[in-house]
């Protein structure tokens, strides 16, 4: 995805180096709503958008790069329901949400837990409808190290499915049950 989709490391406005030679793909994508990528660095490829489509027919979970009139560029990423699935039972059948406060104490950052809900049971249609009514996005983090000894080298921070903006009371559907502790 970054060789095909990415951008060169654009200028940056805190004075910091920039990679030119590297590309770079830092995005959040949503089901049923473009996202205007390029555009975001004044890009002359700008003229692409990026979303995320739940294919029930085919299951599968495709990435779209399309041209903002409309004109599919690329569909060739995307999840099966079956890995999809499998990843999301594995990895998240049961959780726990903690709430925190934080706090500056003696100059230094603290961290106060004021509480937390148990989730148990994910429910697989509820992920699927969290894709498709906004709740879940897809972040895409293919970057550069800024730092340290792979300072300049590409960095893969992780793409993952995560809880959109303001959404946390989505888990209280995403499972079968849940608890405040």
């Amino acid at each position: 995805m970054r060789e095909e989709w990415g951008i060169a490391d654009p200028p940056r406005t805190d004075g910091k180096d920039t990679f030119p030679h590297h590309k770079i793909l830092n995005t959040s994508l949503f089901a049923n709503r473009y996202n205007p990528v390029f555009q975001k660095f004044g890009h002359p490829d700008g003229k692409w958008i990026m979303q995320l489509i739940v294919d029930r027919d085919s299951e599968k979970v495709r990435i779209t790069v399309s041209r903002t009139s409309g004109e599919l560029f690329d569909d060739s990423v995307y999840w099966t329901f079956k890995h999809l699935r499998s990843a999301l039972e594995n990895k998240l059948t049961n959780q726990i949400a903690f709430t925190v406060q934080e706090t500056l104490s003696l100059g230094r950052l603290q961290y106060i837990f004021t509480g937390a809900t148990a989730y148990a049971g994910v429910q697989w249609e509820s992920f699927l409808s969290g894709i498709e009514n906004q709740n879940i996005q897809y972040d895409n983090r293919l970057g550069i190290y800024r730092s340290g000894k792979s300072y300049g080298k590409l960095h893969n921070h992780g793409g993952a499915f995560r809880l959109a903006s303001g959404k946390r009371n989505f888990l209280r559907t995403l499972y079968e049950t849940y608890e405040e502790l």
